[in-house]
């Protein structure tokens, strides 16, 4: 039985030799009796981040506060990829059985802002209803309630959309975006823009270089070493020339990517620090990369001098199937979509970047680690049960497993996971609609 996933408990294929989901209509006080133990609550909780600021404070809050509240925010833009759909449904899970309320806030502005789906919010309200239905899809456990001290019953998960709340508490919303932005200067807001998928002072990167002003760089890398072993003036001239050019270009090309930048980009980190206390939350749980705008939050909290800070539980990033730190929608092959068919995610882990031994940039165990063990708590392969990551990667380490073996299991796996929504998406005809939509859009 999956403790978590509340669609789907583990049956041994036959065939297979795996574990792998079938349906189960048990009922949510069956499955998810809260974990009333203290350590226990705790322990669940500090289970979901790879990085958890505040830890100490978790008894405390738990003790005092009857709702708490954890939050994500998440912008509409598309197809969503395998990270999104199942290993947040199993969070959240996670957070519900802990007795903590979540609340999601769809940001459907801040993708506007983020000139998302061409700037459509049309399209992007609709990708964000997909993601609601995906979530149904794969176990996300939206019929939790819970009762406050009052009798009032309330659900524990809840979707709030931004447009729609920002306009039904104006007021309150521009007030406290307009204190945090007399908080901070323009320098400290502009660290924050890498939250929107885009790195601060992008031109210092290579994407930021044309292909020419790279190349000349990499010469130029050389060219300055060899310039204090040159004696000739015109040698050391033309250096300095050639150095001085590709810097005038790069200063240029600096000057054009601040000016890019749109005014609406540098609001939005103030105003996503403002959704944290706008909706009154006590956990934050977003990616890692994420956490530059919730510390800009704490900071918050100390200029005004609140106590009462949030606590930041940052998830892991998974790796793209390339090796890149993150998978990226814009590289379909780089990642795996919650509507992937079998055979395309079998073609697409065939070719994920994966050298036998190697564990330092390796997608494949990046997966199993983060994504897959969390959620089905042991991983086989030749015969071998593994209930620990760390024994895992010690056989890859020593050539005890192949590359091919680990990516043959994992497509097997994954495909196990995906069944359930497949078979969701055929049954329901509105959420094949918004499918069908979704996908057309470019």
């Amino acid at each position: 039985m999956c403790p978590i996933l509340k669609i789907s408990h583990y049956h041994m294929c036959p065939i297979l030799k795996i574990r792998v989901f079938v349906k189960c209509k048990k009922s949510f006080k069956q499955k998810h009796s809260h974990i009333h133990k203290m350590d226990g609550r705790i322990q669940l909780i500090k289970s979901i981040g790879e990085e958890v600021i505040g830890s100490e404070n978790l008894e405390k809050l738990l003790t005092h506060k009857e709702h708490v509240v954890a939050y994500d925010g998440f912008e509409p833009s598309g197809r969503m990829h395998i990270a999104q759909g199942l290993l947040r449904a199993h969070n959240v899970n996670k957070f519900i059985k802990a007795g903590v309320h979540f609340k999601f806030w769809v940001a459907d502005w801040f993708a506007l802002m983020n000139l998302k789906m061409g700037g459509s919010l049309e399209k992007i309200q609709t990708a964000g209803k997909l993601m609601i239905e995906t979530w149904k899809a794969c176990g996300m456990d939206m019929s939790a309630r819970a009762s406050n001290l009052n009798g009032v019953d309330s659900p524990m998960v809840e979707f709030i959309w931004s447009s729609e709340e920002i306009n039904r508490r104006s007021d309150e919303y521009w007030k406290l975006v307009l204190d945090i932005g007399t908080k901070f200067n323009l320098t400290r807001i502009k660290r924050c823009t890498q939250i929107m998928g885009r790195k601060e002072d992008d031109a210092m990167y290579t994407k930021g270089c044309s292909s020419e002003t790279y190349h000349k760089l990499i010469k130029l890398n050389n060219d300055i070493d060899t310039l204090f072993l040159v004696d000739s003036e015109e040698e050391i001239t033309s250096l300095k020339r050639a150095i001085k050019d590709t810097m005038g270009e790069l200063l240029d090309r600096t000057t054009e990517k601040a000016d890019d930048l749109a005014a609406s980009q540098i609001f939005y980190p103030v105003m996503q620090c403002a959704d944290i206390f706008f909706l009154g939350v006590d956990i934050c749980s977003l990616g890692i990369d994420q956490k530059k705008v919730n510390m800009l939050a704490i900071e918050y909290c100390d200029k005004i001098k609140r106590k009462n800070k949030p606590i930041i539980v940052s998830h892991h990033m998974i790796m793209g199937l390339d090796g890149s730190d993150k998978m990226s929608k814009s590289n379909p092959d780089n990642t795996i979509f919650m509507d992937d068919s079998e055979s395309e995610v079998k073609r697409k882990i065939n070719k994920a970047f994966c050298e036998p031994g190697n564990i330092a940039k390796n997608p494949i165990l990046d997966w199993i680690k983060w994504l897959i063990l969390p959620i089905t708590e042991s991983f086989t392969i030749l015969g071998k049960t593994y209930y620990e990551y760390n024994e895992l990667e010690l056989d890859y380490t020593e050539l005890k497993i192949h590359p091919s073996d680990l990516k043959k299991q994992l497509i097997i796996v994954i495909n196990g996971l995906l069944q359930p929504v497949r078979e969701y998406f055929l049954e329901n005809k509105e959420a094949a609609d918004l499918l069908e939509k979704v996908r057309k859009y470019r």
